[in-house]
C-alpha cells in the first residue's frame, strides 16, 4: 500500500490524483464509505494510522478499473459498522465493474456475507472450492481443519444435532429467520 500513497498527500488529494471523469464529483461520498469524515479528508497520508492507511488504500485501489482485485484481511481490525461498510463497498466494486474480488479472511461472518464462492486452502492444498453454502454443510470439515465457521451456522448445527429438523448449513441471519419460520410452519405454531 506504501508505494500507491505519498505521505506528503492528504487522504482526499490521494484519491483525486488517480479519480476520472464523474467520479471525481463523488470522492467525499466515497471517502466515507471507507469512514474518513469531517477533518479526516484533510489529514496527511504520513499521519494515517495502520488500520487508515489500509482503508484509504483499498479505497485508491477501487477507483481504478481491474479485471481481478486481490484483499488480504480487509476489514481486520475494523469495528462492526466499519466492517459493514467496507464489505458493502467490496460488494459494490463487483456489481459495479464485474471484477472478481478474491478476499482473504478469516472471518467466516465476512465470507458468509460477502462471497459467492469460497476456496479453503489447508496444509497449502484446494481443500474445498464451493459456493458458501455448500461448504458450510461441511461445517465438520471445516472445524477438523482448524477453521472457524459463522456463529449462526454452530447454533443451527447444535439445533439439528439435538433433534430439530432444520438445515444446519445456515450460514446468514436472513437465512436464518426463513429457516425458524419454515420449521414453526411445518409444526404447526404460526398462526396465520
Amino acid at each position: 500500500q506504501d508505494d500507491l500513497m505519498d505521505g506528503e498527500f492528504t487522504v482526499y488529494d490521494t484519491l483525486d490524483r488517480v479519480a476520472v471523469g464523474d467520479i471525481r464529483t463523488r470522492l467525499r461520498d466515497i471517502l466515507g464509505a471507507f469512514l474518513f469524515r469531517g477533518e479526516d479528508i484533510d489529514k496527511k497520508v504520513k499521519v494515517l494510522s495502520g488500520g487508515e492507511r489500509a482503508r484509504l488504500a483499498m479505497a485508491r485501489m477501487m477507483l481504478e478499473p481491474r479485471n481481478l482485485l486481490i484483499l488480504d484481511e480487509p476489514t481486520a481490525g475494523l469495528d462492526p459498522y466499519g466492517r459493514d461498510q467496507i464489505l458493502d463497498e467490496i460488494e459494490n466494486y463487483h456489481k459495479d465493474t464485474g471484477a472478481t474480488v478474491l478476499f482473504v479472511s478469516h472471518r467466516m461472518e465476512d465470507i458468509a456475507k460477502t462471497c459467492s464462492r469460497i476456496m479453503v486452502m489447508s496444509d497449502a492444498k484446494l481443500a474445498m472450492f464451493d459456493t458458501v453454502q455448500n461448504v458450510f454443510a461441511r461445517a465438520d470439515e471445516l472445524v477438523s481443519m482448524g477453521l472457524d465457521i459463522p456463529q449462526i451456522t454452530r447454533v443451527f448445527l447444535d439445533l439439528k444435532k439435538s433433534g430439530y429438523d432444520i438445515d444446519g448449513s445456515v450460514f446468514t441471519p436472513e437465512r436464518a429467520v426463513e429457516e425458524i419460520f419454515g420449521y414453526l410452519n411445518k409444526k404447526g405454531k404460526l398462526n396465520d
